[in-house]
C-alpha cells in the first residue's frame, strides 16, 4: 500500500561488530595466523595474513587448489571479520608436460616402441 509523500524506501539491515567493540586488526591477524598453523601446517608458512579495517587478505602460493579453499574456510571462523579476500596463487611444483614425456607409454603408444633384444633358444630376436 503506497504512503502519501514517500518515494523511495531503503530496508537495509548490517550486521556485524557494534561500533567500538571492533577487534584490533593484530588481534583478527594473530587468530587468523594460528587458524592456519593448524588447518595447513605445512602449507602455512607460504600464506601470508595482512588485514585492514577488519577486511583479511590472504597471499601467498601453494602447491595445491585445496590448500587455497582450506585456508579460506579455516579463516572464516575468525571473529570480528569484515570480509576475505583470496588472493592465494595455486602453483604446482611439477609441469605435468614433464611428466607425461618421463612415464613410458604402454603398447607403444604416441612416441612408438622402444626396441629391446631377446635371446631365446640361441636365436636373436629383435622386438618392437
Amino acid at each position: 500500500m503506497p504512503i502519501l509523500g514517500v518515494t523511495g524506501l531503503v530496508n537495509a539491515v548490517e550486521l556485524g561488530v557494534a561500533v567500538g567493540k571492533q577487534r584490533p586488526d593484530a588481534d583478527i591477524a594473530r587468530d587468523g595466523v594460528q587458524l592456519l598453523a593448524t588447518q595447513l601446517p605445512l602449507a602455512e608458512l607460504k600464506i601470508g595474513v595482512l588485514v585492514r579495517s577488519g577486511w583479511l587478505t590472504l597471499d601467498g602460493e601453494v602447491d595445491w587448489f585445496y590448500q587455497k579453499e582450506l585456508a579460506e574456510a579455516a579463516i572464516r571462523t575468525v571473529a570480528g571479520l569484515q570480509g576475505i579476500a583470496n588472493t592465494i596463487e595455486v602453483r604446482p611444483k611439477f609441469n605435468p608436460d614433464e611428466i607425461k614425456h618421463q612415464m613410458p607409454m604402454p603398447f607403444g603408444g604416441a612416441r612408438g616402441p622402444t626396441p629391446r633384444t631377446y635371446r631365446y633358444r640361441r636365436k636373436t630376436v629383435a622386438l618392437c
